[in-house]
């Protein structure tokens, strides 16, 4: 039974490779993070998995931020950490799981990009002058474009 942070992270990406069924780039990433997190947790010596506590896990993320790491990738690296606590914590290897009170940054989120009016009335206009009645695939694609321009869909 391992008692090193070390240790732990080679048991628990097997156990979402194999029990979660997680991807191999899911498995590989939360791995990673494990063991950065890990290799920041053990500084100053080979800390014991009774050890961790929130204090440790939002260290590690504040020292992420400071180093200008994106809040999506921040996000991934907290979430990673909450699976790892909460895998720990339910194999009786820690005593409380101290990633419940982790908390991942919001990530921005960012408006579509709109068409402008002028691109669209060129769209329209190159469309309408290809479709005639003899051929049918023009007036088949002025259509399909009017029904996405008109229903909102975005492709």
């Amino acid at each position: 039974m391992p008692n090193t942070i070390d240790d732990a992270a080679a048991l628990f990406a097997e156990h979402l490779r194999q029990a979660l069924g997680y991807s191999p780039n899911t498995v590989k990433a939360y791995q990673s993070d494990v063991l950065e997190f890990s290799a920041f947790a053990n500084l100053d010596s080979k800390r014991a998995l009774e050890d961790l506590d929130i204090e440790i896990m939002r260290g590690w993320l504040w020292q992420l931020t400071q180093s200008g790491l994106a809040k999506s990738s921040l996000a991934r690296k907290s979430a990673a950490l909450r699976v790892f606590t909460a895998w720990l914590f339910k194999n009786n290897r820690i005593s409380s799981d101290p990633g419940v009170r982790l908390r991942s940054p919001k990530t921005g989120r960012s408006l579509p990009k709109v068409v402008s009016r002028e691109s669209l009335a060129q769209v329209f206009e190159l469309l309408e002058s290809r479709a005639t009645f003899q051929n049918v695939e023009p007036i088949r694609d002025l259509l399909i474009f009017e029904l996405l321009y008109a229903t909102g869909i975005r492709v």
